[in-house]
């Protein structure tokens, strides 16, 4: 994560929000990494699937719930939600 917070530009004038907001789009980044390498797996090793399965599950929360509260809760100034 510190590196993503390097290589983004606007992190260097960012306040803590926008810093954390950097963060949230790293997360939803990896995350949607994650689940194209799932999906990759699974067709090359489809004996792995029903455990893929557990894993995309969890990282279809992250991207498709945690991120976007997070994000809402970072911009609405509740960063204790995020």
């Amino acid at each position: 994560m510190p590196r993503d917070l390097l290589a983004n530009r606007e992190s260097e004038n960012a306040n803590l929000t926008g810093l954390a907001l950097i963060g949230v789009d790293a997360v939803q980044d990896r995350g949607f990494e994650i689940l194209r390498q799932v999906v990759d797996l699974k067709n090359s090793q489809p004996e792995l699937t029903p455990a893929l399965d557990i894993c995309a599950e969890v990282y279809h929360v992250v991207v498709d719930s945690d991120v976007p509260s997070s994000r809402e809760a970072l911009r609405g100034g509740l960063a204790k939600f995020a």
